[in-house]
């Protein structure tokens, strides 16, 4: 072993002094000057804002469970801290989660928080894990207290997997600490809660309807703790409305005079299980908010049999359109683009080329993007709705095998994107022909999609589909008039729908 020389050693040791010296002189000076620093102050803002927005909207598989920003940004530097503490419009908006090992934690984080965002309406999502006999009900419920009379937008989301008992039923003090936060949540900002949203997790589902105190207890109902009367007053506030797990009553004040509505499915294991409404009542529903902008049903619809098909409700300023096929008998949409989501398919048996009623739908309105997932069958499904609909820009799909050897299909004239959002399996030539048919600038593949090999064998041969897969292909198969791009799927992150449509809650 070569040993090192001590004068080398001293050198070294001298120069790494140096360095550490000349490092603290500038640093100062560096910091001043760094470029973040010469911006002026409302752009740092904007930058400021954007971070706590995204945090906002994170998946809860994603999030903290008690937020980063805008405080840390204060710890940064005297100039950072400036802003962030003069700026009212970085504290409105906040996210948290409470539990057993965190509620200590929130008090004070939420308290500051509070005063920092002075006499401004909030915009709060909060989670809370309930126990079984929910200890911390009382503290928790403090923490939302903080903000009594200025929440202006409320995302509660209230996870019950170990508030059950032994038996399947749900333990009565977790039953009674639920009802009361919503209860206190609702008539502390009556009036001023304009956006709210109820998520309510379990492992089978345990109610279905809230009821109010002037009503008998149900043990099928989620119980709140307000006569009849003061919920209705309280409900008829809200212009966006999304509910999981528990609904209103369909005839209940909430429904009116909305603009966005979204009622997502209990559970998704099958059709009992995702929950139900019957089609007169979603009418209903629609009838009674015609200036609705953003409409998804998650629900199971209720087709009653032996009936005259039902005039569609008319929604001229619907912009956002999610749910099952059946959604478009019912809806009569206006002149506005619409973004339209369709979500499996009831009926193996449709057809949409003589489905008059849908075709109308599809040649009435001005649909600028589309997201199948289970919708489309095969290639022929995909340009039969393409010659519907000229106006269409972006195409999103999911869960689809277009095996067929060639592309015989119609043109359109030009789409701006094509998403392929996961579970995607195509020919190896297939995609270049849509690709030119199609005219599509760019090819989004986001998470998991794949290249079938061999179509002619009883178990055919697939490749994941990314972008060395591609570049392998023959020169004459290779697609070469599109940008592509891959967008790998982060396992607890938003939907693919979600990644498409966006959320009204945003």
């Amino acid at each position: 072993m070569d040993l090192v020389p001590a004068n080398e050693i001293s050198q070294r040791t001298e120069h790494e002094a140096n360095i550490y010296r000349f490092r603290v002189e500038i640093a100062p000076s560096v910091n001043r000057r760094s470029l973040v620093n010469s911006m002026p102050f409302d752009i740092l803002l904007l930058v400021f804002q954007l971070l706590v927005d995204i945090e906002h909207r994170l998946p809860w598989s994603l999030s903290r469970k008690i937020p980063r920003y805008p405080l840390t940004l204060s710890h940064v530097c005297t100039i950072w801290r400036w802003i962030v503490l003069h700026s009212p419009s970085l504290w409105i908006r906040i996210k948290f989660q409470a539990g057993p090992e965190t509620i200590n934690l929130l008090k004070g984080y939420v308290d500051f928080h509070s005063s920092q965002a002075s006499a401004n309406p909030m915009d709060i999502v909060f989670g809370y894990d309930i126990i079984k006999g929910a200890p911390e009900a009382p503290s928790s419920l403090s923490l939302i207290q903080q903000f009594a009379g200025r929440i202006r937008s409320l995302v509660l989301r209230l996870n019950l997997f170990n508030g059950i008992t032994s038996n399947g039923v749900l333990d009565a003090a977790t039953s009674k600490a639920q009802g009361e936060l919503i209860t206190e949540c609702l008539r502390a900002n009556n009036g001023v809660l304009e956006r709210f949203a109820l998520s309510v997790l379990t492992e089978r589902p345990q109610r279905v309807f809230i009821s109010s105190a002037s009503t008998d207890i149900d043990r099928n109902s989620l119980n709140i703790y307000l006569p009849h009367d003061e919920l209705e007053n309280v409900s008829s506030h809200f212009t966006d409305l999304w509910l999981r797990g528990v609904y209103f009553n369909w005839e209940s004040k909430a429904y009116h005079g909305l603009t966005s509505l979204r009622l997502d499915p209990t559970h998704c294991y099958s059709d009992s299980d995702r929950g139900a409404i019957s089609e007169l009542q979603l009418l209903n529903l629609l009838a009674s908010s015609p200036r609705l902008r953003s409409l998804d049903v998650g629900l199971f619809v209720i087709r009653a049999p032996n009936t005259p098909d039902l005039s569609p409700v008319n929604l001229p300023d619907l912009e956002h359109l999610v749910g099952e096929i059946l959604l478009l008998r019912l809806v009569l949409p206006g002149s506005n683009d619409l973004t339209l989501s369709i979500l499996g398919l009831s009926d193996d048996s449709f057809d949409m080329s003589s489905d008059a009623v849908v075709k109308e739908f599809f040649l009435r309105a001005h649909i600028v993007n589309f997201y199948s997932d289970h919708f489309f069958r095969n290639i022929s499904d995909i340009c039969t709705m393409l010659s519907f609909v000229p106006r269409l820009r972006n195409l999103a799909i999911s869960h689809i095998d277009l095996h067929d050897a060639t592309y015989n299909g119609a043109t359109h004239s030009s789409l701006d994107t094509l998403y392929l959002l996961g579970s995607c399996a195509f020919g190896r030539s297939i995609l270049g022909d849509m690709v030119d048919k199609w005219a599509i600038k760019r090819l989004v593949f986001w998470g998991e999609n794949y290249i079938r090999l061999v179509r002619d064998m009883p178990r055919p041969c697939y490749i994941t589909c990314n972008q060395q897969a591609l570049e392998e292909e023959p020169s004459d198969m290779r697609i070469s008039n599109a940008r592509l791009e891959f967008v790998p799927r982060v396992w607890g992150g938003v939907a693919p729908v979600e990644l498409f449509v966006g959320s009204p809650f945003e």
